[in-house]
């Protein structure tokens, strides 16, 4: 028996073992995979089919990288569409952003599912996103090519009736075995269990992949309990089915449906003692290693997949998770020291003098892109009438969660094709959105979260691309984001780029005269909200007397807000200088 310890003297606890205490021993030990691991597409040991490498060679992809070369032989081992396979455990991944994580369950799944004859719903990938769901969507379209794989979404983009009628097609008798019009579902937790819940024949009986892509941000979602009640739905595939009767037509004939549900059982039992089991895959730059959140997933014979450049242990980030950062070895990281008042003009410098092209610049809310676009495109107007040489212009535009999906699209289309060389966002396009171009991230408010930051950088550097991210801290944010990546191990990684004054001389004639105009329009909004305020305490009145009025629409209210806070926060940087 251990002594206690003696009072007086110093402990040293192996740091190394608290953090592995009450982790499964799978989690605690993952497999180790080198970034810079890579594998020919055809090589001879992954077996692909001809089909598969056409299509790599349509999409350019010549060699696989780290998270492909692992994952691909994992679950390739298994590859069979029918009952008879040998379940070989469920699989968590953890890689950087831009690693090349989603092609590493597409081709294993379109390479398995090809072979299968009845349409049956056996591979669902759930996303955190709607625009995900795009994204994913269009990589199983063009791996899909030459197949009779059928892929639905179902994410609340259209109508209720409109999902039901694209994954379970119409008739109104239900089937003991379910129907399915698909074969690869991808959705959104919530629209999911509205179809799980309302949607006759919708089942997911005959899964055989389910995929939780961005793991980390999808575990943390509690809507309707989804993860329970899909893990409950998918493991009917896994039970004994009921003994009733075989669903017939109206001629007395065996829906084939219905036999896939009795007959096949018929065959476990004779030539298979296991029936059917769903493998769980997930993915996540971020896994968590929260030992609730692992055992609620309900994993079978785990294996642990990590990307990173090292085999040391997690440490715990600012939120409480631990988790492993790494970034892609080609990306370059800077953070940026300035004062508050100085942080448009990094920005400018960044995109004038050094000619960051392509890039993604991250703010900490909507109304702050607002207003860091709207600074930019008066600047723009500037610079421009001052240096006629200069070859382009900065076309700017603001992305957020606030914008129609239509009209998010169509930003992300104009960018790829470098119509817009600068994307100003809030952290919703930091999860998974794969943009090929982006050459840089800025981020103009510092992240206060190690996973945020990650998210931000790894829009950048990927798929084996260079890339640069800059991160503008102010001096009194400086102390707690070394931490931060200190903790996460990071900070190594993260250079400090140091923009002198001098510097930033040549912009200060043309913000200034932004900020005047900015100024001028703040004192004419100031001007129009003092006209109104009469007839509005009028109305005001009417009411309090009983008079019913009708309320004033103003269609330029959100944008006069918005303005608002934009030019009363410019102004005081004026002061301020002044």
């Amino acid at each position: 028996m251990e002594a206690f310890p003696v009072f007086n003297e110093e402990v040293n606890p192996d740091k190394t073992k608290d953090k592995k205490l009450g982790l499964p021993q799978w989690l605690a030990n993952p497999d180790i995979i080198s970034p810079e691991t890579t594998r020919p597409v055809d090589d001879p040991k992954l077996n692909l089919s001809s089909q598969i490498l056409s299509r790599c060679k349509d999409n350019s992809i010549e060699e696989f990288f780290a998270v492909q070369t692992a994952v691909l032989p994992a679950l390739l081992a298994s590859k069979s569409s029918s009952l008879n396979y040998t379940f070989s455990g469920d699989l968590c991944v953890s890689a950087p952003t831009g690693s090349g994580k989603t092609l590493a369950y597409v081709i294993p799944i379109v390479e398995t599912l090809s072979t299968r004859v009845v349409t049956r719903l056996r591979a669902l990938i759930i996303l955190p996103t709607r625009d995900l769901v795009v994204q994913v969507k269009d990589t199983f379209d063009a791996f899909c090519k030459g197949t009779n794989l059928k892929i639905g979404v179902i994410t609340g983009q259209t109508s209720f009736a409109q999902e039901q009628s694209q994954i379970v097609g119409g008739g109104s008798q239900v089937l003991q075995g379910g129907a399915s019009n698909v074969d690869i579902l991808i959705a959104t937790p919530g629209r999911l269990i509205d179809h799980l819940t309302s949607t006759p024949n919708f089942t997911l009986q005959h899964l055989r992949y389910l995929v939780i892509d961005e793991a980390d941000r999808l575990l943390n979602q509690s809507y309707q309990d989804w993860l329970s009640n899909v893990l409950q739905a998918a493991g009917k595939a896994t039970t004994k089915r009921p003994e009733d009767p075989i669903t017939m037509d109206s001629e007395g004939i065996p829906v084939h449906d219905a036999i896939s549900g009795r007959v096949q059982e018929g065959f476990c039992d004779l030539f298979e003692p296991q029936a059917t089991r769903v493998q769980k895959l997930l993915f996540s730059a971020t896994l968590t290693r929260n030992p609730g959140k692992i055992a609620s997933l309900h994993l079978v014979n785990p294996r642990y997949i990590a990307v990173q450049r090292t085999a040391n242990d997690n440490d715990e980030d600012a939120e409480g998770s631990e988790g492993r950062y790494t970034t892609p070895s080609t990306l370059k990281e800077f953070m940026i020291p300035c004062s508050p008042s100085e942080k448009p003009m990094i920005v400018l410098h960044l995109l004038y003098h050094l000619k960051v092209n392509s890039a993604l610049c991250f703010t900490k809310s909507i109304e702050a892109a607002n207003r860091l676009y709207k600074l930019i495109e008066v600047f723009d107007g500037f610079f421009k009438e001052a240096n006629p040489e200069y070859e382009s212009t900065i076309m700017a535009a603001e992305y957020s969660g606030d914008l129609p999906q239509s009209e998010r699209t169509s930003i992300l289309k104009k960018f790829k094709k470098g119509e817009i060389r600068l994307l100003i966002c809030s952290d919703l396009i930091a999860r998974g959105i794969d943009l090929d171009s982006v050459e840089a991230v800025i981020s103009y408010d510092a992240p206060m979260y190690i996973k945020k930051y990650i998210h931000r950088v790894g829009r950048t550097a990927r798929a084996g691309r260079e890339g640069v991210a800059y991160t503008i801290v102010e001096e009194q944010e400086m102390r707690y984001f070394k931490s931060m990546l200190q903790k996460a191990q990071h900070y190594s990684v993260v250079k400090k780029m140091n923009v002198k004054e001098k510097t930033l001389e040549p912009l200060m004639p043309n913000y200034e005269k932004t900020l005047e105009v900015l100024k001028s329009i703040f004192n004419a909004s100031t001007r129009h909200q003092s006209r109104d305020s009469k007839p509005a305490k009028r109305s005001a009145e009417q009411d309090v007397q009983g008079t019913p009025s009708k309320p004033k629409v103003s269609h330029d209210s959100k944008s006069s807000t918005e303005e608002d806070d934009l030019l009363l926060e410019l102004r005081k940087q004026l002061e301020a200088r002044i």
